[in-house]
């Protein structure tokens, strides 16, 4: 897939994709007591799926455009979903330290990745590793639906609890999450 794409082009996919991801903050909290944090990012990892697909089998720059904007989308629910999962076990001591943590994981995810996207690109080609990731991201999803349950649940703390037995509590809690492991894959 070598597309001749002008830099404005290549701009507005870059800020399709930025512009998916930002509006799928807005209302992040509501989206998630109502349908449940598994339902949410499952269906937007979905999203993602299609993104990967409209890039898969582009025909042009609208296509491309098209699955950065859903690929953006999709990614957006699933950072904020392992945000909200972090407010619903924990509380406002130990989730700066927890968000940190799991913004800290997101990046160092982004920048190891690299060689390996590069190495699926060298061997399969760039439609061949975005079919490679829709797969993925439809054998997420599915797992999501089948073995997720909506784990909302506040962690008791009394006021003689220590920071150190909260955080010990939150990580417990967080390791033992299907739900923000299958989403921290994702992100």
């Amino acid at each position: 897939l070598r597309f001749a794409l002008s830099r404005a082009i290549v701009g507005l996919m870059t800020r399709a994709n930025y512009k998916g991801y930002a509006a799928m903050q807005l209302f992040a909290s509501k989206i998630y007591k109502k349908w449940g944090t598994h339902n949410v990012i499952g269906g937007f990892i979905l999203l993602s799926m299609a993104g990967a697909l409209f890039w898969a089998f582009a025909k042009g720059s609208a296509y491309v455009l098209i699955g950065r904007l859903l690929l953006g989308i999709g990614v957006g629910r699933a950072y904020i979903g392992i945000l909200y999962y972090i407010t619903t076990i924990t509380d406002k001591k130990t989730y700066a330290l927890l968000a940190g943590i799991a913004n800290c994981a997101g990046n160092a995810g982004g920048i190891m990745a690299s060689a390996p996207i590069k190495m699926l690109v060298e061997l399969f080609d760039v439609r061949g590793t975005f079919l490679f990731f829709a797969l993925l991201l439809a054998t997420l999803s599915t797992a999501l639906f089948i073995l997720g349950k909506n784990e909302n649940r506040i962690l008791a703390h009394s006021d003689d609890s220590s920071l150190k037995k909260n955080i010990k509590d939150a990580f417990k809690t967080l390791i033992s999450s299907k739900i923000l492991k299958s989403s921290a894959v994702v992100w």
